[in-house]
C-alpha cells in the first residue's frame, strides 16, 4: 500500500506570478489579453519559486519524492542552458516536456504506462512508452506546438545521457527512438508533420 507523501510547495508573489495573475483577471474581465506593462524575462522566470517547482506536490511513496528530488534540479539546469544558447522561446513548454519524461518512470508505478517495466528506473524506456503511452499532448497549451514540445522532450533527453543519470546504454537506443517515433507523434497531433525533430538541440555545440 502506497502512503502519500506531501513535498514542499511554493506560493509565489513574484513578477512573473503577478504579471500571469493579471493577464488572468484581465482576460476573465474581457479587458485584452496583456497587462500594460513589460512581460518577464525567462531569467526571470527560471528564478520563480512556484516555476521551479517541478513534479507532484503530492507523491505516493518514498521512492517517488527522491526520484523528483534527484531529477528535478536537473530539469532546471537543462532549461538555464536553453536560456544561454537562446532556445528558450517557451520555458513553460520545455518545463512540461522535462516534467513528462521524468514523469515516465514514476507513473510505472501506478500502471498508468508499461506496469510491467521497472518503476523508477530508466531501464526499457522507449519512445512509444514517452509519446504514445503518457499523457504528454494532453499538456499541450493553446499556441503550443507539438513539434517543439518534441523537440524539448528529447533536448532534456539528450541532457540526462550526457550528465550520466540516463546511463549510455539505455540513452543511446533511446535518443535513436526519439528521432524515429517523434514525427509521428507531431502528425498525430498536429495532423502534419512538420520536418524531422532533431533532438540534439540542447547538445554541446562542438
Amino acid at each position: 500500500m502506497m502512503t502519500a507523501e506531501r513535498r514542499s510547495a511554493h506560493a509565489c508573489d513574484c513578477y512573473c506570478c503577478d504579471w500571469e495573475r493579471e493577464r488572468a483577471r484581465l482576460r476573465r474581465a474581457g479587458l485584452g489579453p496583456w497587462p500594460n506593462r513589460p512581460i518577464y524575462t525567462s531569467e526571470m522566470r527560471l528564478a520563480c519559486g512556484a516555476f521551479r517547482q517541478l513534479g507532484p506536490v503530492q507523491t505516493f511513496c518514498r521512492q517517488e519524492r527522491d526520484w523528483w528530488d534527484r531529477h528535478g534540479p536537473h530539469a532546471l539546469r537543462w532549461m538555464r542552458e536553453l536560456i544561454h544558447l537562446e532556445l528558450d522561446d517557451d520555458l513553460a513548454r520545455s518545463k512540461h516536456g522535462a516534467e513528462h519524461l521524468l514523469a515516465i518512470p514514476c507513473d510505472r508505478s501506478r500502471g498508468i504506462v508499461s506496469p510491467h517495466r521497472p518503476p523508477f528506473s530508466w531501464e526499457a524506456l522507449d519512445a512509444r512508452e514517452i509519446f504514445f503511452d503518457g499523457y504528454l499532448a494532453l499538456g499541450l497549451r493553446p499556441g503550443w506546438s507539438a513539434y517543439r514540445l518534441a523537440q524539448d522532450v528529447g533536448g532534456f533527453a539528450t541532457y540526462l545521457v550526457r550528465v550520466g543519470l540516463i546511463p549510455p546504454r539505455v540513452g543511446g537506443p533511446l535518443l535513436e527512438d526519439i528521432e524515429r517515433w517523434a514525427p509521428s507523434w507531431v502528425a498525430q497531433v498536429e495532423g502534419a508533420v512538420e520536418g524531422e525533430v532533431e533532438v540534439s538541440r540542447a547538445r554541446d555545440e562542438e
